[in-house]
């Protein structure tokens, strides 16, 4: 059982970080997060409130006088970054809760959809499915539970115009017989690409555990040739030279002519480019016919990156041309 002060904090960061103090009290009981004994729950004459939220507004003070885990900003309460640590410290901290970043709902439960979508998108995320893991992204209030004319909680209809408007905005779309999912456009929205240089190094050693090269060279950040005839990485292999580009974000066509140019000087000649990119198939037949490498990876995380050969370069002479 959590003492007092922890469940009360948790339940904060199950509101999603923040809450008034009717928000927060109102969740004491139905959560269950507090033990009540029956003289808690005796209604006080002065504010005809039970005797608990008078006890929770005493514990919420310490919290923040005391502890330094909350704030109080115009009648909200917020859970600090020493708040966040401790939950984490005592093994209560939850990844998935939304904290309520603006105060601008819309976009608040766009993203809560949009990262449910994303982070179970190997189930089926039919309707059903989603109905039941909305309450876990986002904070439905106790009238949203409510049933509506038709017998369904109220919050359903909200998740039904949520995902419309994603569809709208081709971020989400349901080609799969109901089955929801996020479309390149919303992945990139959720997880903005990284910059290239973020990949340079996790590639390199990738380049040495992978593809087993002795010897790897970022030369990106030392060009003095331009753009179309220094690679971002060179690699040396049993006697080998392999060129790689790395594209995160814009320009893979222009990848494709930089690892063809780079073809005069190397062995193989690798582009490397987000697994969502657009137009993915063509660049794929291009770099075919040219005899380029492609090798896919997640642009969102330079910790774990999912390097994957897509397609092997072809190994030809160098025309040891010199710009």
């Amino acid at each position: 059982m959590l003492t007092r002060k922890d469940a009360l904090l948790k339940l904060i960061m199950e509101l999603g970080g923040e809450g008034t103090r009717q928000e927060i009290n109102e969740k004491i009981k139905p959560s269950q997060c507090w033990e009540l004994r029956e003289d808690d729950e005796k209604i006080e004459d002065s504010t005809q409130k039970p005797y608990y939220w008078h006890r929770a507004d005493g514990v919420r003070q310490g919290l923040k006088d005391k502890d330094g885990f909350l704030t109080l900003d115009e009648n909200i309460w917020k859970i600090t970054q020493e708040g966040i640590e401790y939950l984490k410290k005592e093994g209560l901290y939850e990844e998935k809760i939304i904290k309520r970043l603006s105060k601008d709902e819309g976009k608040i439960r766009q993203f809560a959809v949009m990262k449910l979508l994303y982070e179970n998108r190997n189930k089926t995320c039919n309707k059903g499915l989603i109905h039941e893991l909305f309450p876990k992204y986002y904070r439905v209030t106790d009238d949203e539970y409510e049933d509506d004319a038709e017998g369904n909680p109220k919050y359903y209809k909200t998740v039904a115009g949520v995902l419309s408007y994603l569809k709208t905005q081709n971020k989400a779309d349901n080609p799969k017989h109901g089955k929801w999912e996020l479309t390149n456009e919303g992945i990139k929205e959720l997880n903005p690409p990284l910059d290239e240089k973020e990949f340079y190094e996790p590639f390199k050693q990738w380049m040495n555990d992978n593809l087993k090269c002795e010897k790897v060279v970022i030369c990106a950040d030392n060009r003095k040739g331009g753009k179309y005839v220094n690679p971002d990485l060179i690699g040396e292999k049993d006697n080998e030279t392999i060129s790689i580009e790395i594209k995160s974000k814009y320009d893979l066509f222009v990848g494709i002519l930089q690892s063809l140019c780079y073809k005069l000087n190397c062995h193989k000649s690798y582009l490397v480019i987000p697994q969502t990119a657009d137009e993915l198939v063509k660049i794929e037949a291009l770099a075919k016919r040219n005899g380029i490498g492609l090798i896919l990876f997640d642009n969102t995380s330079s910790e774990n990156p999912q390097f994957k050969i897509c397609l092997e370069a072809r190994k030809d002479e160098p025309e040891v041309y010199e710009a």
